[in-house]
Parts: C-alpha cells; structure tokens; sequence
C-alpha cells in the first residue's frame, strides 16, 4: 500500500504515473472492432464498466492515501466540538 503522509511526498510521482496510466487504458482501441459479447453487452461496453469501477476503486485510494492532511484540517471545528463537550453553544 501507498503510505499516507502530510505533505504527499515521496508516493505522489507513483501516483501520478498509475494515473497517467489508467487514463491511457480508458481509450481501448484494441475492443473497436470486436463485436464479441460478454455478460450479454459488447465487450467494448463490458471494458468500460470494469474500468468505471476501477476508477471509482482508485479516486478512493488516492483521497485515502496521497489527500493532504493540511486540507482537512479545521482548528475551528476543534473549537466547536470543545464548546459541545463542555455544554456551551456550538
């Protein structure tokens, strides 16, 4: 697994790269004249739902593993929940 880190660091070249890749995959030239089917779609179709949820797979990897924890960090949502446990207004 990619390892997590602050700011994105030595993983984000490799994430870039796999990404570079799996954009090229997305054109499959290779299924354009295969009128061949699978689970009752052309494949050219089948290819593109794997791929769709392979995409859906990697966004999730990428925002759990190369997503900076700067961004989501919020010192005023700190207070607001300091204010709840204490029993004042949030």
């Amino acid at each position: 697994m990619i390892p997590s880190s602050q700011s994105g660091g030595p993983q984000r070249p490799l994430i870039y790269a796999l990404l570079a890749l799996f954009v090229l995959l997305h054109n499959d030239l290779w299924w354009w004249d295969d009128a061949t089917f699978v689970l009752g779609l052309p494949i050219a179709l089948t290819y593109h739902l794997g791929y769709c949820l392979a995409a859906m797979g990697w966004m999730a990897l990428m925002i759990r593993f190369a997503w900076p924890k700067v961004i989501d960090h919020h010192p005023e949502d700190e207070s607001a929940v300091e204010d709840h446990r204490s029993g004042g207004a949030a």
